[in-house]
């Protein structure tokens, strides 16, 4: 299960991933953009890393996944990065195979902020109903109906 230091370290790739991307090529734009979607998850990581209680077990799988995602667009862009300063040619010749990557990788990060945006919202909401009941407070419907 991810623990605070699995968000801490989720934050650190994403700075990681984001400072590398920038040192690219700049012809490679999808390998700079899929640096730049991973600083979307810096507020939401923050929260987490501030406020630990909200690491509940389904929100600690996902940072757990998420978190090997991270790691694998690391490995990515160091790699990109390797072939590209040894040899030009390499580029020219794996630049299906990298364009597929990217967009494997860029479904994956898709995946992760979809799923983490529906967990916060569920969280949120079971915990809005758990004050509606603590307080006595009448439930409103789905549509504000009450």
């Amino acid at each position: 299960m991810a623990l605070v230091g699995d968000v801490v370290l989720c934050l650190q790739l994403v700075q990681n991933i984001y400072d590398g991307s920038k040192m690219l090529h700049e012809t490679w734009a999808n390998c700079q953009r899929l640096g730049e979607r991973t600083l979307i998850f810096t507020e939401i990581l923050e929260k987490y890393k501030n406020n630990p209680h909200l690491l509940t077990p389904l929100i600690q799988s996902h940072i757990t996944g998420f978190k090997q995602t991270l790691v694998d667009i690391e490995e990515f862009i160091r790699k990109y990065r390797k072939q590209t300063v040894t040899k030009a040619v390499t580029k020219v010749l794996f630049r299906n195979t990298l364009a597929r990557e990217v967009e494997l990788l860029n479904s994956r990060l898709n995946d992760y902020a979809i799923s983490l945006g529906v967990i916060q919202s569920i969280d949120y909401e079971s915990k809005r109903a758990e004050d509606v009941e603590v307080r006595g407070l009448p439930s409103l419907g789905v549509y504000g109906d009450v």
